[in-house]
């Protein structure tokens, strides 16, 4: 083999790996029948983990030797495998929750049939959602027979696994009254990081029951006592008096004017004195490794019509509500950054 088509040959492979559908299904059938955890479990040989799940010994055993080739799983001896290193992401107990999302019980499902209409998003430059379910994403939402699998279950699992980051790059502990606006999304979680860790801090969940599948109230247990749970639109005046007004992914959500609205609606709560938090992902051109926040960036599309935002776009939108963007703080998990937003002409802009 000559040195230019052995160059070939590895372009060649690169290719497969990216256009290939097979992979992305593999991996999503192997989380489906919770191979991971069931190798981890000890059961290691092909003919007792397709008793175990139910599956066809040949084909299963043909799904392990692909996904030994792609790294998930490693042969050990003929029929019998152990998870690597980077198949342990797909097992049920790792705190990313990665198999939850691309179980084809849940949510996955939907996300992937979704995905499946990228090219109609890409023609009309809107949400592909009703589409193919019939019904808004948001109204979509409650039909799950598995709760662990739904939604918002794994949204609060999204958002526990970062809490901890967002906790310690900000800091909390100064402000006595925090507003999470929309945070019913996941459960509360970040309302209930905050308060398990600042006893003295109070805070007001702020849930539109049209955009959450299920109800917060009850979800933040012993520390329910210091949290007022308020249920309106996003787009109406928020609660007063906060000294701090947070929103976690809730701006992708949104197109760019119904973004300002809300934004605008913080600002109007803050008044002169009072803080915008938002917590999102910062879309970088200079940033190659951003993969999976440019995936973000179009399945969020065809969810709900929503976006990821530059830096530049997340000061347009603060200035269209009134705001400066004041600070951006990284938080140390995967592009997430704390956007620091304060009355215009109150401090100075980053």
């Amino acid at each position: 083999m000559t040195e230019q088509q052995s160059v070939d040959q590895e372009l060649a492979n690169e290719v497969a790996k990216i256009s290939s559908l097979m992979g992305p299904w593999a991996v999503r059938v192997a989380s489906t029948l919770r191979l991971p955890d069931h190798i981890a479990a000890g059961t290691t040989k092909v003919s007792e983990l397709a008793q175990l799940t139910g599956s066809d010994p040949d084909v299963l055993g043909r799904l392990l030797r692909y996904l030994s080739v792609l790294g998930v799983f490693r042969e050990e001896a003929p029929g019998e495998y152990q998870v690597t290193e980077l198949g342990e992401f797909f097992r049920d107990d790792h705190p990313m929750k990665l198999r939850r999302f691309l179980d084809q019980n849940g949510f996955g499902a939907k996300l992937d049939a979704v995905t499946a209409r990228l090219e109609q998003g890409v023609r009309t430059g809107r949400t592909v959602y009703e589409d193919v379910f019939g019904r808004r994403f948001w109204e979509d939402q409650d039909d799950y027979p598995d709760p662990e699998l739904s939604f918002n279950t794994l949204m609060a699992d999204h958002t526990r696994w970062f809490g901890p980051d967002i906790r310690d790059s900000f800091d909390w502990g100064a402000h006595k009254l925090i507003v999470d606006v929309g945070g019913g999304t996941g459960a509360g979680t970040l309302l209930h990081e905050l308060l398990t860790h600042f006893p003295g801090m109070r805070g007001i969940l702020v849930e539109d029951p049209r955009e959450t599948a299920t109800s917060a109230a009850g979800s933040l247990g012993p520390i329910g006592d210091r949290c007022t749970l308020v249920r309106q639109s996003l787009f109406e005046p928020m609660p007063q008096g906060g000294d701090v007004y947070v929103l976690t992914n809730i701006l992708r959500n949104w197109n760019q004017q119904d973004a300002i609205r809300i934004l605008r609606r913080c600002a109007e709560a803050a008044g002169p004195d009072g803080d915008v938090l938002v917590l999102e992902r910062i879309l970088s051109a200079e940033d190659q490794h951003q993969i999976h926040v440019a995936d973000a960036n179009l399945r969020i599309l065809l969810l709900l019509g929503g976006k990821e935002r530059t830096l530049e776009e997340f000061r347009e939108i603060g200035r269209a509500a009134g705001l400066d963007l004041t600070a951006t703080t990284p938080t140390g998990y995967s592009h997430m950054y704390l956007i620091r937003y304060s009355a215009a002409g109150r401090g100075h802009q980053a």
